[in-house]
């Protein structure tokens, strides 16, 4: 389970994500997806692992380094 307040940082990186999709591969573009979806229907009762949290660090990196984020 993860806390409110990392639902609310990932719920807001994943829709950065959406609204800016062409900044994004296919394959990070997929991931941000499935999570929008998991998020949805789970809510703070998800479990991110080690690995997806690396992933979500690097997409809000390369959204930084756009100056979105």
């Amino acid at each position: 389970m993860i806390t409110e307040e990392h639902f609310q940082e990932l719920d807001k990186l994943l829709s950065k994500c959406q609204e800016f999709e062409h900044l994004l591969n296919d394959w990070e573009n997929g991931f941000a997806s499935e999570w929008t979806d998991k998020l949805a229907t789970y809510g703070t009762q998800v479990r991110v692992s080690d690995k997806q949290q690396q992933v979500f660090d690097r997409i809000s990196e390369k959204l930084s380094k756009h100056g979105v984020l």
